[in-house]
């Protein structure tokens, strides 16, 4: 009895945080070797709208761009009737949080390479603007 008692005391019963973030669209991503036999890795993209300027017309228009991306090991994404858009639930290892991402928007992809790192070469790392807000 003693020993529950500490066990219970010493528990960390802080409420779990869950971090909410939006963005344009949701993206699974799976990524498999050259011959698509084995996955290497899941990850969720999270892509924004931006505007984007054609270089020949020099007409502007709105485009998809990557502002976050995580690798997961499991996430739990479904459509929220309720909210009427998509959920994605996991846990952030990188911050360490719970997260929930709606969008209006989700795709599921599988790929030989990793699209993320080819964004890149189109709106570096350091020119994103983050989806997903900073843990508190």
């Amino acid at each position: 009895m003693g020993l529950l008692l500490w066990v219970l005391l010493l528990a960390d019963v802080r409420p779990v945080v869950v971090i909410e973030d939006h963005c344009a669209l949701i993206e699974k991503n799976d990524v498999f070797d050259e011959g698509f036999k084995e996955k290497r890795f899941t990850q969720l993209i999270f892509w924004d709208m931006r505007r984007k300027r054609n270089q020949i017309t020099e007409e502007s228009y709105y485009g998809y761009w990557i502002g976050d991306w995580r690798i997961i090991s499991g996430a739990n994404i479904h459509y929220s009737h309720t909210r009427k858009e998509w959920v994605a639930m996991f846990f952030d290892k990188k911050d360490r949080r719970m997260r929930l991402v709606t969008s209006a928007s989700y795709r599921h992809t599988k790929a030989n390479f990793d699209l993320e790192v080819q964004a890149r070469k189109h709106l570096p790392v350091s020119l994103r603007t983050p989806v997903l807000a900073p843990a508190p």
